[in-house]
């Protein structure tokens, strides 16, 4: 529901000129993003507000979540 909501915001105010923006849900800290946004996709910036520190319940969540920014700024 959250995505959504940011999906509405985001059509309702016109800055589609201002920036892109893309959505999709999905666990970044375990899942593959490659389906979500294509595996050669790349980013200026990454946000991840209020939430990275969940990516460090395992080692290999949080090395899974940063190979995963690496690969695509």
């Amino acid at each position: 529901v959250s995505i959504e909501h940011a999906q509405e915001r985001y059509d309702h105010f016109d800055c589609h000129g201002l920036f892109k923006a893309r959505f999709a849900v999905l666990d970044a800290f375990h899942d593959d993003w490659h389906p979500a946004i294509g595996q050669d996709e790349t980013f200026d910036a990454i946000s991840c507000q209020f939430a990275l520190h969940y990516c460090f319940d395992l080692e290999s969540s949080a090395r899974h979540t940063f190979k995963m920014i690496s690969q695509h700024l």
